[in-house]
């Protein structure tokens, strides 16, 4: 779809062409590339459903939506056009060195400070833009607000300033109704709902701020020796909270845990940058270990009853296999214990 714009130079009229982006990816086509197979296919796995599809598909198909970055999905705005050109920005920084990059990860070269910023870009910007990190904000959001809510509709006079709402602006509410709304508030069974807004805003306003956290850190590199492979995501860049934690806000970034699938044969692990241990470190992993690593990364990138938004994908239906046949041995096991973790702790 192409618009046609209208701009006045010098008094005279040009007339230029600017394409509109309506298939807008949430996961960038060229790092979906590096999970298909020879064919350029990519096998998929819907999560919600624990189903692997029968026909693989070409990435530029996969992780998309109509007009993804609008303000509300599937409505076309400026906002998701400028959102759309500011990420292609940033996928064609990365592109071309990436294959560079895991290259020099794997045949155990020394990565320069250049390599490690392609990779914090990379994180930064698969942790940000997905459906997952927009919900989890979303209802972070929507839950502290309902406190707030709830925090002045505890005081008794909140009735009273219904009222008087009501009347400045020539509503009618009787007492009784006005009690009602706040025993309402108080009861909390309602969820906020937003448009994609504060995400979209948050993407651009804090996303230099998110690569200096992953360029500070310290990098895991777990490099495949044995016949098995990582899968990838929809949500690529997974973060895994800890078991336990003892902090009221939840922990740091640097406590959880950010894993990050470069391609089939190598899995990068961003932690902390203040405990011991070397900034690069790499190790060799087997075939029970990447099946644990997959399982994580199906783990958190669930998203119930989001299987357009909820899938795993993988270069050969084997991973994703795997991945259903141990539920099926173990059910209420592995692949969800996870998920039910992160439900408990609000996320």
């Amino acid at each position: 779809m192409q618009i046609r714009c209208v701009q006045r130079t010098n008094g005279r009229l040009d007339m230029t062409e600017k394409q509109v982006v309506k298939d807008q990816h949430f996961v960038p086509a060229f790092y979906l590339r590096r999970f298909t197979n020879g064919d350029g296919f990519l096998e998929r796995l819907v999560l919600p459903d624990a189903k692997v599809l029968p026909t693989p598909r070409k990435p530029e198909k996969e992780a998309n939506d109509l007009f993804f970055y609008g303000v509300k999905t599937g409505e076309e705005d400026d906002i998701s056009q400028d959102v759309e050109a500011f990420w292609k920005s940033i996928e064609d920084f990365i592109a071309p060195k990436l294959d560079g990059v895991v290259e020099k990860i794997v045949q155990n070269k020394q990565l320069s400070p250049f390599d490690e910023e392609v990779i914090a870009l990379l994180a930064a910007m698969l942790y940000m833009r997905t459906p997952l990190f927009r919900q989890t904000m979303n209802h972070n959001m929507g839950k502290l607000e309902k406190q707030l809510y709830q925090m002045r509709a505890g005081d008794p006079r909140y009735t009273d300033h219904l009222l008087r709402v009501a009347e400045s602006s020539g509503m009618e509410l009787t007492r009784e109704r006005a009690e009602e709304v706040r025993e309402f508030i108080l009861g909390g069974e309602y969820d906020l709902v937003f448009t994609n807004a504060l995400h979209l805003r948050f993407m651009i306003t804090e996303f230099e701020g998110f690569r200096n956290m992953f360029y500070g850190a310290k990098w895991r590199f777990y490099i495949v020796k044995g016949e098995g492979q990582f899968v990838t995501s929809s949500a690529p860049c997974i973060e895994v909270f800890p078991e336990k934690w003892d902090f009221f806000y939840g922990p740091s970034f640097y406590q959880r845990g950010h894993f990050l699938p470069l391609g089939p044969n190598v899995l990068a692990e961003a932690i902390s940058p203040f405990g011991p241990g070397k900034r690069v470190k790499r190790m060799s992993v087997d075939d029970d270990q990447v099946f644990l690593y997959n399982i994580q990364q199906a783990n958190w990138s669930h998203i119930p009853d989001q299987p357009r938004y909820s899938r795993c994908y993988a270069t050969r239906k084997t991973e994703l296999q795997e991945l259903i046949e141990n539920r099926k041995r173990r059910p209420g096991s592995l692949l969800l214990k996870a998920v039910a973790r992160k439900v408990a702790q609000g996320l």
